[in-house]
């Protein structure tokens, strides 16, 4: 029941994750795995239609070698403002008119038959001959360019035909075995009639589409489209046609993927007539063969497809959803791995990757591919076999080095980790004996981006991961994501362009990826924590009845006499403590939506099972025998024979004992439940109130019932327990005897032990008692000091960075990932590096941002005391361990100013910054002499702003590999090309990093779905006093939001430190010296 109120109201009603463009609100397809949704270690996700919006654009070509279409993307867009620049597009008036639904393109070169100008005009007249004829769409609607509606299996295929249509080749019919296309050359518009006499149809196994059809000359051609691996496999060898295209043509697709556009290769050949007709007839043998039909057309189809002259590629863009950048970071900042199994080129992925926030410039990146030059050799030469064994055991290697690369950067306090793998390597690293070792890489990443993925490998992944036994979910749109969905923990489909099949494969569907943040970090974490509860009540409850049957029977040296009436042992469970924990289980929450998501590292919880792991049910347990002790033997030991408390003198019976007893244990498990409720509302009291009125009203009506049906309590309550002051007196002390030692050691425990989730409920107590606006109006008038607390941390300033992107291997700057670091006034997190990888790794920056916050009460001072004693000294100072630092005020000091506070803080992160700048100078010396300038801030008196080394990416395979040269997006300045061949590591220099911070949506009202009303549980807030972030509402939240220290580090819930880490510098190394 608790938990099909949890997903039918609370999920289903909720209006975060309401979509009303569609009208789509979320839905539980199953009640059974709301509690799995808050231990979610591993998310496994789509990217097309996922992560973006699944609604294709032509956007730019390149025909012929030449590159057509202007514009900015919007992945260029995002990633220009994750680095801080703005890269605003100036739209070209002259392009409006020809802007269409599906068409996002403009050249003056090309529009408006201007193409038969171009100096190779019949290059491009089958360019868009094939955008017009080797496709599956249906038109719908009148012949009319203005009014024609293309359907379409894909949207890419309508933004083509779209494109082909505006390029003035316009696809307006089609029959079984026709298509008819207008076409206009020297301004005149000819009615053509392609008579199609076989279609090839794409899957994602041929990764191509081809169409062979008659034209109305009477020639034979094929059409073909697909991905550059395999059109260019197909290419004629000796044609100089081909020979001098394939370069430009490759190096302009590498130019569209790192815009994040998704880009296919058209070719075209003209057949010979006997040629097709032998060919047609294995065709007709395959396409009616019973068995191994698909395998057969499939051979046959690839007979066909030789000898291609390459036309150009196409680049579509396809935005990304509204909120994916946010969503994401707040779950990697909640420790949970994202693994992205995408179907797109390399450099698009780790585009989009950056652009989404998945990948960070502070990531050291692996990249693993089977695109080796002597791999590719052997399949020229048509050695597949010795190909196949020779990739193999080049996987092993790049694997195996990786992880010893993890390795060591892990036991050298290393950084986060992402790998990059292409659906080639994968086809190997699945094998048996790699899968193992593959395993390990990812677990050791906080993002995995696998390319060139097949759905079938989308399947054996999500199996793969899911043999760690940690919690994984799936999320897809489309039916190549059912596998995947299904072969989760839990699925996730989303309701977007692709159809239901995703969604009827899942257990909870949601319209856009963003809201998957609500559900897990919200929704989630609260069904998993009130359902822990719940169970660990039960068990408490019950085993502190059982046990008080129990020492009864010792007593009566197991003789079977019985304490309780039957009816009260059979109520027990089903009325009078049925509904505390139904409503606990339903609606308790120990920190509301807003604090859920402005605080991701709390989820870490259910990921860890921290509230249902052994030592949790084990408290539980020994609070159970200890409460039916003492309650056990102050009833028994009161209500003797020896005492009597009534005016006829005589000693309490049996049934009396018995009713005292089952009295007092009621009103303990209901004192018991009422002292650890996070969250009260009118209906945790009235559950409370109404289970213990209830048994008194049952003592009093069933006392009164004739005495063949109350036996021996006929008359029992009104007639001798309710006169008897003895009852009264163990009905309130009994139950106090039993909680308060447990009451008083969790107070306490809060008070100078407290974890992540008492710290944020303080503060959560703090913004809704309003003191947050009264700070606000104390410092507004506080001076630089006040002006530095209350500015978001995004507004203050912050260094140029260099560059950020896929860089091409065979490029100057192809050595990494230029990154741009945190400002050093963020960057002493954390004092102590024991305390902070003894906590949470998740929440322990919020340690140290707290501890740091110089408005804090008691902790404040002696943490100014211990910073002015230090001045003199390292400049670090002992003892400093985060938020529960036990700091002793230096002899003398007295009192503390806000001020010196944060000028000692800066001194220290100034000192620090020098430190390490004068240890990682002496290993850029040893490489890049030349760039040392560029790289490190020179002695104590260097600016902190300086740009910082940065994390490097591991290619984990020769930088040669990959075939033809490839562009650099971005100027690097002062970098040399990389010394030689091995793993890539970049040592260049970037700086400031603009923190990503959103306002989170507010705590649910009165009677919100979620069941966050009414007041919270009045908690101790001598801990925390949050600084002021300048917003314009008072009740938004607080101030560290907008920090990049919330939420924590996003280390794949492996021990990392609350401190930003300081890159560190990595030397060059060949494979044969990893």
């Amino acid at each position: 029941m608790v938990k099909v109120f949890q997903s039918g109201v609370f999920i289903g009603k909720d209006r975060a994750m309401y979509h009303a463009q569609t009208d789509t609100p979320a839905q539980a397809r199953t009640s059974n795995l709301n509690e799995e949704l808050g231990m979610v270690d591993t998310i496994l996700s789509d990217k097309t239609g996922t992560l973006t919006c699944n609604m294709m654009e032509f956007f730019k070509a390149s025909i012929a070698g030449v590159s057509y279409g202007q514009g900015v993307t919007e992945i260029e867009k995002a990633n220009a403002r994750r680095n801080g620049s703005a890269m605003e597009a100036v739209e070209d008036p002259a392009a409006v008119p020809w802007k269409q639904a599906s068409f996002n393109f403009y050249d003056k070169r090309i529009l408006g038959g201007a193409w038969e100008q171009e100096a190779r005009p019949a290059v491009l007249k089958e360019f868009f001959r094939v955008l017009a004829v080797c496709h599956t769409v249906i038109p719908d609607g009148p012949a009319d360019p203005a009014k024609i509606k293309y359907e379409a299996e894909s949207p890419d295929e309508a933004a083509l035909v779209a494109a082909g249509k505006v390029f003035g080749f316009f696809f307006y019919k089609r029959t079984n075995t026709t298509v008819f296309v207008r076409e206009s050359e020297g301004g005149l518009v000819q009615e053509r009639e392609y008579e199609i006499l076989n279609i090839l149809e794409f899957d994602s196994t041929r990764k191509r589409m081809s169409v062979i059809c008659r034209t109305p000359e009477g020639k034979l051609k094929l059409y073909c489209k697909g991905a550059d691996t395999v059109i260019y496999e197909r290419l004629a060898s000796n044609n100089p046609v081909n020979n001098s295209m394939k370069g430009v043509t490759r190096e302009h697709m590498e130019q569209y993927g790192a815009a994040g556009l998704r880009t296919l290769c058209l070719a075209y050949c003209e057949l010979d007539k006997a040629d097709y007709d032998a060919w047609q007839q294995k065709y007709f043998e395959a396409k009616t063969a019973l068995e191994g039909r698909e395998e057969k057309l499939a051979a046959v189809g690839d007979l066909i497809e030789r000898e291609l002259l390459l036309l150009g590629c196409t680049a579509i863009e396809d935005k990304l959803q509204a909120g994916v950048p946010e969503a994401i970071e707040r779950l990697a900042n909640a420790g949970i791995k994202i693994w992205v199994l995408t179907g797109d080129k390399q450099e698009t992925a780790i585009n989009i990757g950056f652009a989404c926030s998945l990948l960070r410039n502070d990531m050291t990146q692996y990249i693993i591919s089977a695109n080796l030059p002597e791999v590719l050799a052997l399949e020229e030469a048509g050695k597949m076999d010795d190909a196949y064994a020779l990739a193999h055991s080049k996987i092993g290697e790049q694997l195996q080095d990786a992880m010893q690369c993890m390795a060591e950067a892990k036991a050298a306090d290393g950084g986060d980790n992402a790998l990059i793998i292409d659906g080639k390597a994968l086809l190997h690293a699945l094998a048996t004996d790699l899968k193992g070792q593959l395993l390990q890489v990812g677990q050791q990443c906080a993002a995995v981006i696998c390319c060139r993925v097949s759905p079938k490998q989308k399947a054996l992944v999500t199996a793969l991961v899911k043999t760690t036994g940690d919690t994984t979910l799936g999320i897809g749109d489309g039916a190549n994501d059912v596998g995947m969905i299904q072969e989760a923990h839990i699925g996730v489909g989303i309701s977007g362009q692709e159809g239901m099949q995703a969604v009827m494969s899942s257990d909870f569907s949601i319209a856009q990826f963003r809201f998957l943040e609500t559900l897990l970090l919200v929704h989630g974490r609260w069904s998993y924590a009130r359902i822990t509860r719940m169970v660990l009540f039960f068990f408490y409850k019950n085993l502190l009845f059982g046990l008080t049957i129990f020492y009864f029977n010792c007593l009566c040296f197991f003789s079977g006499q019985t304490l309780y009436n039957d009816f009260y042992m059979s109520l027990y469970n089903v009325v009078f403590t049925a509904l505390t924990p139904l409503i606990v289980g339903t609606m308790d929450s120990d920190v509301n939506r807003e604090m859920s998501r402005k605080y991701p590292g709390l989820y870490q919880a259910g990921p860890r099972n921290r509230y249902f792991d052994l030592k949790a049910v084990t408290g539980w347990l020994l609070n159970s025998f200890f409460q039916s002790l003492v309650v056990f033997v102050m009833v028994m030991g009161t209500l003797t024979p020896l005492y009597a408390d009534r005016h006829s003198g005589r000693t309490a019976g049996q049934w009396q004992t018995g009713a005292t007893l089952f009295t007092a244990v009621i009103i303990t498990v209901h004192v018991e439940i009422s002292s650890v409720i996070d969250h009260w509302t009118w209906v945790h009291a009235f559950s409370v109130t109404f289970s213990v009125f209830i048994w008194f009203v049952y003592m009093l009506i069933y006392g009164v019932l004739p005495q063949n049906l109350s036996q021996g309590v006929f008359h029992l309550f009104e007639e001798v327990m309710a006169g008897s002051p003895t009852f009264w007196l163990l009905i309130i002390m009994a139950p106090l005897a039993c909680v308060l030692p447990g009451y008083l050691w969790r107070q306490i425990r809060s008070h100078f032990w407290p974890d992540d989730k008492r710290i944020v409920q303080e503060i959560m107590v703090r913004v809704q008692r309003g003191e947050l606006a009264r700070m606000k109006s104390l410092h507004a008038n506080a001076g630089p000091l006040s002006d530095k607390l209350t500015r978001p941390s995004h507004q203050l300033e912050r260094p140029s960075f260099i560059n950020s992107g896929y860089v091409p291997q065979d490029k100057p700057g192809a050595s990494g990932y230029f990154t741009p670091r945190s400002s050093a006034l963020y960057a002493n997190d954390c004092f102590d590096h024991a305390d902070c990888t003894s906590r949470n790794p998740v929440t322990s920056q919020l340690n140290g941002e707290l501890h740091r916050n110089p408005f804090r009460h008691r902790t404040a001072r002696k943490l100014h005391t211990h910073l002015r004693g230090a001045e003199g000294g390292d400049g670090i100072g002992k003892g400093g361990v985060g938020l529960h630092s036990k700091l002793r005020p230096a002899s003398g000091s007295q009192g503390y100013s806000n001020e010196v506070s944060l000028t000692a803080d800066a001194k220290i992160n100034d000192q620090r910054s020098a430190a390490e700048a004068d240890t990682a100078s002496d290993t850029v010396k040893a490489f890049s002499p030349s760039a040392q300038s560029a790289v490190l801030p020179q002695g104590p008196g260097a600016d902190s702003r300086q740009p910082q080394p940065l994390r490097p990416v591991r290619t984990l395979m020769p930088a040669s590999a990959g075939s033809g040269p490839l562009p650099t997006p971005h100027a690097v300045p002062n970098q040399s090309p990389p010394a030689h061949t091995g793993i890539a590591a970049a040592d260049l220099t970037a700086s400031g990093r603009a923190s990503s911070s959103s306002s989170s949506s507010s705590a649910a009202g009165s009677g919100s779905a979620d069941g966050s009303f009414g007041s919270v549980s009045e908690v101790s807030y001598s801990h925390v006093t949050p600084y002021v972030e300048s917003t314009g509402n008072d009740d938004a939240g607080l101030g560290i939001a907008s920090s990049p220290l919330i939420g924590g580090g996003r280390g794949a819930g492996l021990p990392q430190t609350g401190r930003p880490r300081q890159p560190r510098p990595v030397q060059r190394r060949g494979l044969d010296q990893v």
